[in-house]
């Protein structure tokens, strides 16, 4: 879960640094939907993650947050997969694009 968690983020944050207005969050993982639409506190190790996203949300104008197939979001599970690399295979990932 944690994954989908910083897939979103990162999603989110590209969209900020874009100046993207989104009206809707997509995410194939229900358990994440239902996390973010708690009005309540997370607690646990997705907490920090999980309050940078609902400030996200608000700074990209995002007012709903809902399930979709997996089937009709490969963007998503793409980031997924790549958000579960270790910071060494990231960096030599980085640093392979410059050679």
């Amino acid at each position: 879960m944690i994954g989908e968690f910083l897939a979103l983020r990162e999603g989110l944050l590209l969209a900020k640094f874009h100046n993207f207005q989104v009206h809707v969050a997509e995410v194939d993982a229900s358990l994440v939907v239902s996390s973010l639409n708690l009005l309540g506190i997370i607690s646990g190790d997705a907490s920090y993650i999980v309050n940078d996203i609902r400030s996200l949300f608000s700074k990209v104008g995002i007012c709903k947050c809902q399930t979709i197939p997996k089937s009709g979001n490969a963007l998503a599970h793409n980031l997924t997969s790549m958000s579960s690399f270790s910071i060494k295979e990231r960096l030599w990932l980085d640093f392979s694009s410059f050679l």
